[in-house]
């Protein structure tokens, strides 16, 4: 599946300021067979949430980086690391208009990149 996507977004909690254990596993093992990485050239983002106030930031730069090592192509800007996400989310829905907002502009811009 990750082959075929155009573009793959990933969104992921932060475990103890690290990019969670699974999340390292999937990007690795879509990096072999040596040669054979399904990153190469793939267009990926990063979503990152936290109930903290840093908003997961530990965990996207280190999804980031090990994507980038990999040579994806990797969408920097804009960023999302979704802080007091416990607030921010209310049973899976977002809870407030600033948030819906901030998440709609991000999809838009992410959408629009993955098209190119």
């Amino acid at each position: 599946q990750l082959k075929a996507a155009d573009a793959v977004l990933i969104v992921s909690p932060e475990h103890n300021r690290a990019m969670p254990a699974a999340v390292k596993n999937i990007i690795d093992i879509a990096s072999r067979p040596y040669g054979q990485s399904v990153w190469q050239g793939k267009k990926v983002a990063a979503i990152t949430a936290s109930p903290g106030s840093y908003g997961g930031i530990n965990s996207g730069l280190q999804i980031r980086q090990s994507l980038q090592s990999l040579g994806a192509n990797v969408l920097i800007a804009p960023e999302v690391f979704l802080s007091r996400a416990n607030a921010a989310l209310d049973n899976g829905k977002v809870a407030d208009e600033r948030t819906a907002g901030f998440l709609n502009k991000f999809a838009t811009a992410f959408y629009a990149w993955a098209a190119e």
